[in-house]
């Protein structure tokens, strides 16, 4: 299941909010959250919340960046930011 719900709580909005922004109805957007949605509605979803569509497919675990490089988006994770800082 996607984190929309979760995330629509941190922004401090509802999930019939954010439906009412993407121009559709809440139990369109229910389905697509608790159904299997494509790649293109997850976006969506993600561009309406303004995050990167990562953040809707992965449970929080704490500190992530993301990092657009050579066209590819990197997940940089807490882990990555202390085992970078022990080398230094």
């Amino acid at each position: 299941m996607l984190r929309v719900d979760e995330i629509c709580k941190e922004q401090g909005i509802t999930m019939k909010d954010l439906a009412k922004k993407m121009g559709i109805t809440y139990q369109a957007l229910y389905s697509s959250c608790s159904g299997n949605p494509t790649i293109g509605k997850i976006k969506e979803i993600a561009a309406a919340l303004n995050v990167h569509y990562f953040e809707l497919l992965e449970e929080n675990r704490g500190v992530e960046f993301y990092m657009k490089y050579q066209g590819d988006t990197k997940r940089i994770t807490e882990n990555d930011l202390i085992k970078l800082f022990k080398e230094k």
